[in-house]
């Protein structure tokens, strides 16, 4: 018997210790939320599982009543920072979809008992009674939300440490699982239907204003001491969930459609590099405003390229060369080949987040519509193909400086103003000055070293002498 008396926790305030106990300080975003006094839903802020401990508490009080957290952790945040922060806090806009798990934290029923007519009490009594037949594996977490009861099974990965990583395959095994958990627990008011992996759950400790009552919650031990953990499979295999293969004509499909994706790729980086090369030969040369740019996107072809196996590191170093010898150097406005190499190296090494779009190479490289008739490119955005959005100055800031946070979080480095320039250009297709970049990693806490700040090149000295 797993009889275990009830030992609800009412906190007086909004307790952050039930999600610690359910988000265990992974790397990804949980999102919080808040009902307004017509019961509408309003995103909050997103904050990271790992940084819970040290940022939960100054935000507190704002999630006193009707407040609500995602179960599942997020791979990122919203974009642009939260508003109505205390300061200090930049803390991005609250953002949960299913296309954005990254951790599984658990398996869960919502029961809507007063729905049945049964009491929060008799429900609790009734889930403990299906634990001790083994109808259900014993919850890890209970939560009394005010006029029902959550139960949450905490997942860990396969080897029975971590967490779950959102894999497609595991999604589906979790579907399963919330069908299994929903039919089983029918009787008490639990949805069959809750397969939202996205879905959201009250705060411990906030005010259920329906209820006029406080969350409460009771994390379960085992007989140790331990809390209730399972893998996918063990949770799967006590609930006696089966999930059925793909035929082998699927798998073959897909097979075959991720090869020719792999083709497709490299037949787009082998045209890019051809549209580059006919661009090169119909200008000449590479007038200042667009040499830089040129530099940049032929690198940026190239890398896509070697990372196809298309070409190796030699050929890069060779094509870019060749395009540095038709930049033009007039007097007082000289481009080097450090600076060229400079851009290099943080391509390479680096890279892009995700792959340089036609419009985007079109518009650094102002492609004019000419010239797109004969290279393929599409003309650039200020011949009309296609309209810009232009956003207020604080919004394109909030989004500038969310980019560049998610950015440097994963790259796990503060790298150089000019690099991190490059990266807002690619990403959002607008070039800020330096100095704006600096002050953007300054105001989101990474600022940029003095060593890595990089002073212009000096002009070339004019030779004034005459000879005669």
């Amino acid at each position: 018997m797993l009889t275990q008396e009830p030992l609800f926790v009412e906190p007086d305030i909004p307790d952050m210790k039930p999600i610690l106990e359910l988000h265990r300080g992974h790397d990804g975003f949980v999102s919080f939320h808040r009902k307004d006094r017509a019961g509408n839903l309003q995103g909050l802020f997103s904050i990271r599982a790992s940084e819970l401990d040290g940022i939960f508490p100054q935000l507190s009080p704002m999630l006193e009543t009707d407040s609500y957290f995602s179960i599942n952790g997020m791979f990122r945040g919203g974009y642009g920072l939260a508003r109505n922060l205390p300061d200090g806090l930049p803390l991005p806009r609250a953002h949960r979809d299913n296309e954005s798990l990254r951790w599984l934290t658990c398996c869960f029923a919502d029961m809507d008992c007063h729905t049945l007519g049964i009491t929060v009490g008799a429900a609790v009594g009734a889930l403990i009674d299906a634990q001790d037949r083994g109808d259900i594996p014993p919850a890890s977490m209970l939560t009394r939300s005010g006029r029902g009861v959550w139960a949450f099974w905490f997942l860990t990965g396969s080897n029975g440490e971590g967490l779950q990583g959102a894999y497609s395959e595991k999604v589906r095994t979790w579907c399963a699982i919330q069908r299994t958990i929903g039919n089983k627990l029918a009787y008490l008011g639990s949805d069959a239907g809750a397969r939202d992996a996205s879905r959201i759950t009250r705060i411990a400790g906030s005010v259920n204003s329906k209820a006029q009552s406080r969350v409460s919650y009771w994390v379960q031990h085992r007989p140790g001491g331990n809390r209730f953990t399972y893998t996918i499979a063990e949770l799967a295999e006590s609930l006696g969930v089966t999930v059925g293969k793909n035929h082998p004509a699927i798998d073959e499909t897909v097979r075959r459609m991720t090869k020719q994706g792999k083709l497709g790729a490299r037949g787009r980086w082998k045209k890019d590099m051809e549209r580059f090369a006919r661009l090169q030969e119909l200008r000449g040369q590479w007038e200042p405003g667009v040499r830089n740019n040129a530099i940049f996107i032929l690198t940026t072809i190239l890398r896509s390229a070697k990372s196809c196996e298309l070409i190796n590191e030699a050929a890069v170093e060779f094509q870019v060369r060749q395009a540095f010898n038709l930049c033009d150097q007039p007097p007082g406005d000289l481009f080097t080949w450090s600076q060229v190499k400079a851009i290099m190296t943080t391509i390479m090494t680096e890279g892009a987040k995700r792959p340089v779009q036609h419009q985007t190479i079109a518009d650094r490289l102002d492609v004019k519509p000419e010239e797109s008739a004969v290279v393929g490119w599409p003309a650039a955005s200020r011949f009309g193909s296609m309209p810009k959005v232009k956003l207020r100055r604080k919004d394109l800031q909030e989004k500038r400086r969310s980019l560049l946070r998610e950015w440097i979080e994963n790259l796990g480095y503060v790298p150089t103003a000019q690099a991190a320039v490059d990266y807002l250009c690619q990403t959002i297709g607008i070039e800020p000055a330096k100095a704006t970049v600096l002050k953007d990693m300054e105001s989101i806490g990474h600022p940029v070293p003095e060593s890595r700040t990089r002073k212009p090149p000096k002009s070339a000295r004019k030779n004034d002498r005459k000879l005669f």
